[in-house]
């Protein structure tokens, strides 16, 4: 373990000058391993502006392989650096896609962007849509609008409860979930069911509006932020509506029914009631939504190589840093030399 670098600082920034023992690139994935990174928030000093002091950095301990080896194990992590980033644009990619295709499907329907020009539309308060499509009331295609309960959720419990915060891009995310006691009468009241459209009518003004699809198995309840509102599916699709309500312009369009507070925001359910969308024929509904939900799987897919890539990254930084693992063990498992 030594030192193997000279340090210059300035105001906020410190600059490492590494002499010939230490590699550059290695130098820096050492520096992003969590015992470094721990290190540095333990050792900040200061009042208004913290920060490592020079002769503590000058004093840091760090393990030197050999230069090639260090030089092997810059090149491995970097590889695999490299594929979190592709990985990253090609997400990217597939995000602005389904924007693009979200607002070619709402304006002319389920045709190939070839065929738009021949598409026949009409102006109406929603925007151009095609001339055959029917615009409707959310009340006129719903079976049913409700708040949610008002019980308050705990950290344990029997029935898990969405909040505002679970809703994330149109889907469910249930990694925070709160939980709540409720007697049978309740549990019936405020039970989901697959199809449920769950909008978010109370949050800051960026926020309020999201709207996601409850399709989880087992059984959820949901808080008084939260407005259910069940369709009647001969009429419109749920999954149609969800990606309706999460495209650009329509959440552009709901931020104008909003009553704004000091922190929070609010569109009331009889304001949801009246909000006025475009109904295609169900076949086109149907059309529209496989065609979204296709590229919401790359996306899913895409992301769990991205979540896989990184604990990857992770780990390979703890083992090669540590010495657990010889660089050549992991160039021989990943192929690159």
């Amino acid at each position: 373990m030594v030192t193997t670098f000279d340090v210059a600082i300035n105001q906020d920034l410190t600059a490492l000058v590494l002499n010939e023992r230490l590699d550059a690139r290695f130098a820096a994935y050492l520096l992003k391993a969590e015992r470094y990174q721990r290190w540095f928030r333990e050792n900040k000093r200061g009042t208004t502006i913290k920060g490592v002091p020079r002769q503590d950095v000058l004093n840091l301990q760090i393990p030197l392989p050999p230069l090639p080896e260090q030089r092997a194990i810059a090149h491995v992590l970097r590889t695999v650096q490299r594929a979190k980033e592709a990985t990253e644009q090609v997400i990217a990619e597939a995000r602005e896609l389904k924007k693009s295709l979200m607002r070619h499907l709402f304006t002319y329907g389920p045709v190939p962007v070839g065929e738009a020009s021949i598409v026949m539309l009409r102006p109406t308060e929603v925007g151009d849509i095609p001339r055959h499509w029917e615009v409707r009331l959310v009340r006129d295609i719903a079976t049913r609008s409700q708040y949610g309960t008002s019980q308050r959720g705990e950290q344990q419990g029997s029935l898990p409860m969405l909040r505002m915060n679970n809703l994330v891009d149109g889907r469910l995310d249930v990694s925070n979930l709160q939980y709540v006691e409720l007697d049978h009468r309740d549990i019936e009241k405020y039970r989901l069911s697959k199809g449920d459209i769950l909008f978010n009518r109370t949050n800051s003004f960026e926020l309020v509006g999201k709207t996601a699809l409850f399709d989880l198995e087992g059984d959820f309840v949901f808080a008084s932020y939260l407005v259910r509102v069940t369709l009647d599916k001969e009429q419109c699709l749920p999954e149609y509506l969800n990606y309706y309500m999460n495209a650009e312009t329509t959440q552009a369009r709901l931020k104008l029914l909003a009553s704004r507070g000091v922190s929070q925001s609010n569109i009331s359910a009889s304001k949801l009631a009246g909000f006025k969308v475009p109904i295609p024929p169900s076949a086109e509904q149907a059309s529209m939504v496989a065609l979204l939900q296709g590229i919401d799987a790359k996306l899913e897919a895409e992301q769990e190589r991205l979540a896989s890539l990184d604990a990857l990254f992770q780990s390979l930084l703890h083992h090669l840093m540590t010495g657990k693992v010889r660089v050549n063990q992991i160039a021989q498992l990943l192929g690159v030399g």
